[in-house]
């Protein structure tokens, strides 16, 4: 598969983040200019984080990860733009065909007018020389709510582990059953958990339950625990934050 070259110009991570993991995918924000806009992080919660500190304009941060929309380069809202990399994986480059199959078909299905692209990033960090770093670039559909974007980031990694040909249902079945090993071995566990609502926004539509402004989904009086812990795809399963973001809710899950 051949991909379009993108130049990234890369940030030193010098923060000191606590993850549940320290192994598999890491993503991070770039931005319109091609800056990455933070640092790479195994915990996928950490960019709904970034986002909320960025859409309200002021310095968020938990477990030792922060967003500072004064000092950090500014994360697109006009399209989904993250990178995706496994410094473990030499072969995350043939993996990557797989993804789009996978992606696609469920963008097909949300009827997305710009379907994800894959760029592979130039001269990437020491640390990612032989598994690459890759650039998805998507529609702004994926950011617009909390439990899009990390139900964007956790089909990216299932999407890795996806068969080529397979409908997309069909790999998040087998996943949850236990009858195909995930490509991260913790995401049977999350499809499980995750699949009640990932069906629910493919049924209803993602802009019925999260409408078209950004700005609804990230209420400035959101604490960034709760956004972290209970804002994603599961928390939106486990209907965690029904008290506050009601109008998510209007239908049962």
């Amino acid at each position: 598969m051949l991909f379009e070259d993108k130049k990234i110009i890369w940030i030193e991570d010098k923060q000191k983040l606590r993850q549940a993991f320290t192994t598999g995918v890491e993503y991070a924000f770039v931005n319109s200019k091609n800056y990455q806009a933070c640092p790479f992080v195994f915990c996928k919660d950490f960019l709904q984080d970034a986002l909320h500190a960025r859409i309200v304009n002021e310095k968020r941060g938990i477990h030792g990860f922060y967003y500072d929309p004064s000092q950090n380069k500014t994360i697109n809202l006009n399209k989904t733009l993250i990178l995706v990399t496994n410094s473990e994986d030499v072969l995350l480059e043939q993996r990557m065909e797989s993804c789009l199959d996978f992606i696609h078909q469920l963008e097909d299905k949300f009827s997305f007018n710009t379907k994800t692209k894959i760029l592979k990033c130039l001269s990437p960090p020491l640390k990612y020389i032989r598994s690459g770093v890759f650039c998805f670039e998507a529609s702004k559909r994926w950011i617009i709510a909390p439990p899009m974007i990390s139900m964007y980031t956790l089909l990216i990694r299932v999407g890795l582990g996806h068969i080529i040909g397979q409908k997309f249902n069909k790999t998040l079945e087998k996943i949850e059953l236990k009858e195909q090993k995930p490509y991260q071995h913790v995401d049977g566990h999350r499809i499980q958990h995750a699949i009640k609502s990932i069906n629910y926004i493919i049924s209803k539509g993602d802009k019925k339950i999260f409408g078209s402004k950004i700005k609804d989904n990230y209420p400035k009086h959101i604490k960034t625990s709760v956004m972290h812990n209970d804002l994603g795809i599961i928390g939106f399963s486990r209907k965690l934050t029904k008290n506050k973001m009601p109008q998510w809710f209007k239908e049962k899950i």
